[in-house]
């Protein structure tokens, strides 16, 4: 029986438990959190650096990080930073978690893990977000959130970035479920109905949650990016199809994903109630004064 953890998921797991840590610790709108992260990260990442060989940083990294060294340096020298010192670091730090990423995807066993882990993640923080939401609204963990009245933050001061974190986990979940389908078409059938429902189940959370933000920047983006996400699997799926069912398949694929969307659109517009139609109606006005 194959063992549920190994040596090897060390990185990947921790720099998810370092990501779930800043969630808890406001570190998208905490300076003194976002550095505490930060710092973290870079150490999780030096010490796994030196224990794993596949770690190391490789030669096409280095265009890279110097593009980050010379504007850190010249915005030090010119005495331009305007206490932008932590979004340097931040900026760093994304590309640290890159990284570990990068190295959980040269196993396709790790990656199937983390995958599974990232899925269960979407899932728990979507339903806790709700519960919030409605039980102690406008707070953050408990504290008070003056700045979005009357909207799902999540663990976010801004709703923006609620929508950013939470439409990352929506992309996420839906080329999970993408992926299933894949692999069912190509292993006759193997993929059963249960492992599709366990690919989606978190989709409908993180969706239904992005209309409660009420972030139009947000929606058009993951809208856009689910939008290209979806044609490109549709365009693919076509071109492996036999010649002799590309015509029904074809067919299958674009009809399918609009009725699935055009209806989940309408039902989550519905259960919203006016948020998202007075934030459309000031999208004119908003985009002048901005």
């Amino acid at each position: 029986k194959a063992s549920l953890f190994k040596l090897d998921d060390i990185p990947s797991l921790g720099a998810l438990t370092i990501l779930v840590l800043s969630l808890l610790l406001l570190g998208a709108d905490s300076p003194a959190s976002s550095l505490f992260i930060s710092a973290l990260t870079f150490l999780f990442l030096g010490i796994c650096m030196i224990a794993r060989n596949e770690m190391s940083l490789r030669l096409w990294t280095v265009p890279f990080i110097s593009i980050w060294a010379a504007l850190t340096a010249t915005h030090y020298v010119t005495g331009r930073t305007a206490d932008a010192e932590s979004e340097y670091i931040g900026l760093l730090t994304a590309g640290s978690f890159f990284w570990f990423g990068r190295y959980t995807a040269l196993s396709e066993r790790r990656r199937r893990r983390v995958n599974r882990v990232i899925a269960v993640l979407a899932l728990i923080y979507g339903v806790a977000v709700f519960i919030q939401h409605f039980a102690l609204p406008n707070t953050i963990l408990g504290h008070q959130n003056l700045l979005h009245q009357g909207r799902l933050t999540g663990t976010f001061l801004s709703a923006n970035t609620a929508a950013t974190f939470l439409g990352l986990l929506f992309l996420f979940c839906l080329h999970r479920f993408l992926s299933r389908i894949s692999d069912m078409n190509q292993s006759a059938g193997s993929t059963t109905a249960t492992a599709l429902l366990k690919a989606i189940s978190s989709a409908p959370v993180t969706i239904a949650a992005l209309i409660f933000l009420g972030s139009r920047a947000g929606l058009f983006a993951i809208g856009l990016c689910a939008s290209l996400l979806l044609a490109t699997f549709l365009i693919f799926r076509t071109r492996k199809s036999d010649a002799q069912d590309v015509a029904p398949t074809r067919a299958l694929n674009i009809v399918t994903p609009v009725c699935l969307a055009l209806f989940c659109g309408v039902t989550l517009w519905a259960i919203s109630g006016s948020l998202i139609d007075e934030r459309m109606q000031t999208l004119e006005s908003d985009f002048s004064d901005r």
